[in-house]
C-alpha cells in the first residue's frame, strides 16, 4: 500500500511539473505572439526624432515582412526638403545649395524654404546633414543602400509598381502620366508662380512638393515619382567620360524611383516608358549635385 501511496504521489508530482511546463511555454508563446504583434503593428508608425529632424515611418528588415519583420529599421517618410535641409544651412551645419556654379541660393528667400524636394546638392554634401542630425537626435541616420530602397519602395508587394502592374494615371508625379493642371490648381499656386522660382526644376514644372499622391502600403511618398533618389550602390563610370576627364568626374552612384531629365507634359506625352521606374537604375555624380535628383534618408 506505501508502495502504491509513494508511486501515487511521484505521479501527482510529475504531472505537477508537466503542468508547469506546459503553462510556462504557453506563456512564453504568449509572450512571443505578443511580442510579434507589436513589432507588427509598429510598422507604418510616423516617429520625429528631433523638431527639425525629417519625419520617419517603421518598416520590416530587408528580406523581412510585416508579418515577420524581424528587426524593423526606420525610412524617410517624404524625399529630404529644402525646408529641412535649410535649416541646417542656416545653423551653418551645411554649405548653401548652388544656383549656379558662381551663385548661391539665398537661403533667406521664401520662394526657397518649402516642400519641394531638395535638389542640386551631392553625396559629397549628404554627411553634413546627416551629422547634423545625429547632433540633434543622438541617431546615426544614413543614405540607403540599393537594396533597402527597393526594399521599401515595393513595401511588401509583388507587382511592377505598389499601385499594380501599369504606371497608369495620377499615380505618381512622372512625366505626362498625371492631370499636371489638376496638380496645379489644387496646390492653389499662380500661374506665375512656376516662372518666378530661382530653381529650374521647379520653374519649368518637373518636380512638385513632396506627397501629393498616394504613398505606398508602408507610408512612404514619392519613391516613385518627384526626384530620383540617390542610394549607396555605386554606378559604372562611363568610358566616353573616362576617355576625358579623370576618373573622379566620372564617379557615379545609382538613383532609383525617376528617369531624370524628362519634364511632365499631359497634353504632349513623352514616349512611353519601357523600363521599370522601381526595379531600374539611373546614375548621378558621385561628387556634385544635379537637378531633379535627391534623397531619403534611413536609420536603424
Amino acid at each position: 500500500m506505501n508502495r502504491f501511496f509513494g508511486a501515487f504521489t511521484w505521479l501527482l508530482s510529475a504531472n505537477s511539473l508537466l503542468i508547469t511546463a506546459c503553462s510556462a511555454q504557453g506563456q512564453s508563446e504568449q509572450l512571443s505572439t505578443r511580442e510579434s504583434t507589436a513589432v507588427a503593428l509598429a510598422i507604418g508608425q510616423i516617429v520625429r526624432d528631433c523638431a527639425d529632424c525629417p519625419e520617419l515611418v517603421a518598416v520590416p528588415q530587408v528580406g523581412h515582412t510585416v508579418d515577420k519583420p524581424g528587426k524593423i529599421f526606420y525610412a524617410g517618410r517624404f524625399e529630404i526638403t529644402w525646408r529641412e535641409y535649410l535649416v541646417a544651412v542656416r545653423e551653418g551645419a551645411c554649405p548653401v545649395p548652388m544656383e549656379d556654379r558662381n551663385k548661391p541660393y539665398n537661403v533667406n528667400d521664401t520662394k526657397i524654404n518649402d516642400d519641394y524636394p531638395l535638389t542640386t546638392i551631392g553625396p559629397d554634401e549628404f554627411p553634413c546633414y546627416l551629422k547634423w542630425l545625429r547632433k540633434k537626435s543622438g541617431k546615426i541616420y544614413r543614405i540607403p543602400s540599393a537594396a533597402e530602397w527597393e526594399h521599401i519602395a515595393r513595401a511588401g508587394t509583388a507587382t511592377e509598381y505598389y499601385w499594380g502592374d501599369g504606371l497608369g494615371y495620377n499615380n505618381a508625379i512622372v512625366f505626362g502620366y498625371f492631370d499636371l493642371q489638376s496638380l496645379r490648381k489644387n496646390l492653389g499656386y499662380p500661374q506665375t508662380f512656376f516662372r518666378e522660382d530661382p530653381r529650374s526644376d521647379v520653374k519649368w514644372g518637373r518636380v512638385y512638393p513632396v506627397g501629393q499622391f498616394k504613398p505606398n502600403p508602408w507610408g512612404l511618398y514619392d519613391v516613385i515619382g518627384n526626384v530620383a533618389e540617390v542610394t549607396t550602390e555605386p554606378f559604372p563610370a562611363l568610358n566616353a567620360c573616362l576617355k576625358n576627364q579623370p576618373v573622379k568626374v566620372c564617379e557615379a552612384v545609382s538613383v532609383r524611383g525617376n528617369v531624370r531629365g524628362r519634364s511632365p507634359n499631359p497634353g504632349r506625352p513623352n514616349p512611353p516608358i519601357t523600363k521599370s521606374l522601381l526595379a531600374s537604375r539611373d546614375r548621378a555624380p558621385a561628387h556634385g549635385g544635379t537637378y531633379l535628383t535627391g534623397f531619403r534618408v534611413v536609420r536603424d
